[in-house]
């Protein structure tokens, strides 16, 4: 199975070189679901904000903790949509091309 972040960087790689790639695309090529994609994505930008999802067990159990927060801030990652996620990967994106 593929880890969240070389799924992101999977993701950031492929639409790099095709503006058109999507969620849609990324989870045909990996042969894996849609929903499944946007879950793995979310989970890769919430370790970003949250490092220690890295010493949950296993993606679940990371999962879990990050609905169970999601719900205490007033905007539940669970929410953001796959335009919103693709616009965080790009500001990402240019940060690390300007490091």
């Amino acid at each position: 199975m593929i880890s969240v972040k070389k799924l992101e960087e999977y993701h950031l790689r492929k639409y790099s070189e095709d503006k058109d790639w999507s969620f849609r695309r990324t989870a045909e090529a990996l042969n894996r679901s849609i929903g499944s994609i946007s879950d793995d994505l979310r989970l890769s930008l919430a370790l970003r904000i949250y490092p220690m999802l890295c010493e949950f067990h296993n993606k679940d159990s990371a999962m879990n903790w990050l609905k169970f927060k999601g719900k205490c801030h007033l905007y539940s990652y669970r929410e953001w949509s796959d335009k919103q996620i693709q616009d965080i990967l790009d500001y990402l994106k240019a940060e690390l091309e300007d490091a």
